[in-house]
């Protein structure tokens, strides 16, 4: 449980700066602000989150979409996005996908 903050990479512009709180009740908020697109504000989003079975990921519910997205939790202060299939994205260039704990 926390909140998690960092700068994810993004296709169409110069990066996605991505708070997600994660609530001890099962849902989350995440806030996503596109850097040097649109008017700066963050685009938030709502849901429920449930650990896999064997805890090697979080799946994390849209409330208004019916699709998911999925995290990693490397220890207790990193999160790292996985692809829409629960693996590790597959990069060679560097990118950052993690988020650290600020909370």
């Amino acid at each position: 449980m926390g909140t998690f903050t960092g700068l994810l990479p993004c296709a169409d512009c110069s990066g996605i700066d991505t708070k997600l709180t994660v609530n001890a009740d099962g849902t989350f908020v995440m806030e996503s602000v596109y850097k040097g697109k649109g008017d700066g504000k963050p685009f938030v989003e709502k849901g429920k989150w449930t650990p896999s079975e064997d805890l090697a990921f979080i799946e994390f519910n849209y409330d208004n979409k019916g699709n998911s997205f999925y995290y990693a939790l490397i220890d207790r202060n990193t999160l790292e996005k996985l692809d829409n299939q629960a693996k590790p994205i597959a990069t060679t260039s560097g990118l950052n996908y993690c988020l650290i704990k600020k909370e």
